[in-house]
């Protein structure tokens, strides 16, 4: 079990009851199969059930392990006793003979489920001072719509709107105003704040050389 940061209960686990209630069916058969594996979402208040799926086997299949990123998304461990492999879905991978009845390894990663709060990764991040380029993930619920823009004319979006789940990449130019400098990418309502290195000037002795560290000591006597 695993409680986000909007106090959303993320429970996984086994279930031998065949009426388990769900919101996603991943199998059709998934009603004449037993032990299943499940994943399912609960509101803070717990008198609901948001998100719910069955991982469909013969025996033996369990989620045994939970862990939830920043973003939203859910992995899961565990394991699972099936006939071939799975059929598309929300992406289980599994380990093993196809056509054979062996048990596997189950290791799942779930996208953020409707209800997840909107949220923007990484909320800060430090780029050099070169000319570059990087991304911010966007997470926002199911298909909601978005705009992106930025307050600094030395970073450029790749793209000022979207909806859902993605990401937005942008590029920088390089710094050389001698100094770090920072800017802001908002993104839906939430920002992300992008600071800037600078090129340390070289260090210059009186007589107008560079100063260079040497490759050589020289040893008193």
């Amino acid at each position: 079990m695993a409680v986000d940061s909007s106090g959303r209960v993320h429970v996984a686990g086994g279930s031998i009851e065949g009426t388990f209630p769900v919101t996603e069916p991943l199998w059709s058969q998934a009603s004449y199969l037993q032990s299943n594996a499940f994943y399912a979402v609960l509101p803070p208040s717990l008198d609901s059930l948001e998100y719910s799926v069955l991982f469909p086997s013969w025996s033996e299949s369990e989620a045994c392990g939970i862990a939830l990123t920043g973003q939203g998304f859910a992995f899961l461990t565990g394991k699972v006793r099936v006939y071939g492999d799975f059929g598309p879905g929300i992406g289980p991978s599994c380990t093993g003979t196809s056509g054979s009845s062996s048990l596997r390894s189950l290791v799942v990663m779930i996208a953020p489920v409707a209800g997840a709060p909107p949220s923007l990764y990484p909320e800060a991040l430090t780029v050099p001072a070169v000319n570059g380029i990087a991304s911010v993930e966007v997470n926002f619920p199911g298909h909601a719509q978005w705009q992106a823009s930025t307050n600094a004319s030395w970073i450029t979006l790749d793209q000022t709107g979207g909806c859902g789940s993605g990401a937005v990449v942008f590029r920088y130019s390089a710094n050389t105003t001698g100094a770090p400098r920072s800017a802001e990418i908002s993104i839906g309502g939430l920002k992300t704040v992008i600071t800037q290195t600078t090129v340390q000037p070289p260090i210059r002795n009186p007589y107008g050389m560079e100063s260079r560290p040497s490759r050589y000591r020289r040893k008193d006597r």
